[in-house]
């Protein structure tokens, strides 16, 4: 009888080792961040050239916070204007538009590129305006 109750403890013991080992994870399991935890940014970038140095010139853009206009009444030809933003969540739409009070003689040039954690920025949206005074580009994140 006591040789079976040894043999018994010791199939016991075994089953609860090696449950446990089974229950561990190895090395080959790698945790991999949700897509709803990834951090997007947002880098907007824009030039306006008008050639009256008296016409006002306006960017509007979409962040984490919702909608901002930029008013330009300084007495420059060229406006050259960079923001980056974020963090903003995946399905974010990026919006930028950019505009002069002055239909004739405008050239507008405008860009939007995204980052995702600490990968580079890839440009999503670019674009460019020589006649006319209005460019608009947008962009959902999606990646």
């Amino acid at each position: 009888m006591r040789h079976l109750l040894t043999k018994l403890l010791l199939l016991s013991i075994l089953i609860t080792v090696a449950s446990l080992e089974s229950s561990c994870s190895n090395d080959d399991d790698e945790i991999t961040p949700k897509e709803e935890d990834a951090r997007y940014y947002v880098k907007y970038e824009a030039t306006i050239h008008t050639f009256s140095v008296k016409t006002t010139k306006y960017i509007s853009f979409s962040n984490e916070e919702g909608s901002q206009i930029l008013t330009f009444n300084d007495k420059k030809q060229n406006i050259q204007w960079e923001g980056t933003y974020g963090p903003v969540t995946k399905d974010f739409i990026a919006n930028l538009d950019c505009s002069s009070a002055s239909y004739d003689d405008t050239s507008i040039y405008a860009r939007i590129s995204v980052c995702k954690d600490k990968e580079p920025f890839v440009v999503k949206a670019e674009g460019s305006q020589t006649k006319g005074n209005y460019l608009s580009l947008t962009n959902k994140i999606d990646f």
